[in-house]
């Protein structure tokens, strides 16, 4: 399954399609933001309370944007601030594949996790969480780089996605 597709269930498990469909057409850079954050965690990884992350970001996500959608820089911020808030969360993810030559963990800091099982595709991961141990500014940090277009990450652009510094913190 693609990341394209893994974004399309976890939508339909948020029970929001209707409005993320109206925010894609609106907001295609949201929509690629989604996608890649989407593959970068995919279903398997869990949130604290044992559910698929992605699904917790993304109805966080569409949440946020829909309480500030009478403006449109801050629903845009609030959204991709929204999946941020889940960057420790994905470093608090325990995903172990077992092959024949013994067990392969996922390393986050390597690639997403889509990228990481397309290279073992008839393994079933094990997924736990632990705690992250990864300060949340530097995870943060690092998953701006993965989810965000490179085209947009420049000061001027973050700052008009994020609506000024205010939105960062």
């Amino acid at each position: 399954m693609n990341e394209k597709k893994i974004l399309t269930v976890a939508v339909k498990e948020t029970g929001d399609q209707a409005a993320a469909k109206v925010i894609w057409i609106q907001y295609p850079l949201l929509e690629q933001i989604a996608t890649s954050f989407a593959g970068y965690v995919g279903m398997e990884s869990i949130d604290a309370s044992g559910k698929p992350l992605l699904v917790t970001a993304i109805r966080k996500a569409l949440a946020e944007f829909r309480q500030r959608e009478d403006d449109e820089d801050a629903a845009r911020a609030a959204f991709v601030n929204a999946l941020l808030e889940y960057s420790c969360d994905v470093f608090a993810q325990d995903i172990v594949v077992e092959t024949p030559q013994g067990e392969i963990e996922w390393s986050q800091f390597a690639g997403g996790l889509m990228a990481f099982l397309a290279q073992l595709p008839h393994a079933i991961p094990t997924v736990t969480r632990k705690e992250c141990l990864i300060a949340p500014m530097l995870a943060r940090t690092f998953m701006m780089t993965k989810i965000i277009p490179s085209s947009v990450l420049d000061q001027r652009s973050l700052s008009e996605l994020f609506n000024g510094a205010e939105m960062l913190a």
